[in-house]
């Protein structure tokens, strides 16, 4: 068996050039969804918006979203609040899930 080291990035450990092309995809994803607005009728009406780069960058940092060196976002979950893995962020690669030592 051969092992080996896989190295997932923050936004901010990310080169400039990259954090760039993942700024400008988290946008595109943004913008893609509608957002429920109540109109003057009181009818809810999805709208879309437009997103800054520094809206991006919060909600990437928000989620603590990890990647690899070229800007693909890693598949991870991090389990919050009372659920019973809280504290925990598995990363999932090939069918198998990894526990990561996040500090």
């Amino acid at each position: 068996m051969l092992q080996t080291t896989i190295n997932l990035y923050s936004f901010r450990d990310l080169s400039k050039d990259v954090q760039q092309l993942v700024i400008a995809e988290h946008k595109d994803f943004l913008e893609s969804m509608p957002v429920s607005i109540e109109d003057e009728n009181g009818n809810l009406v999805d709208e879309f918006e437009e997103y800054t780069d520094e809206d991006a960058i919060e909600v990437i940092e928000v989620n603590g979203y990890l990647y690899f060196k070229d800007g693909t976002l890693a598949s991870c979950s991090t389990y919050t609040g009372g659920h019973a893995k809280a504290g925990i962020t598995e990363f999932r690669l090939h069918g198998d899930t990894y526990v990561l030592p996040i500090k």
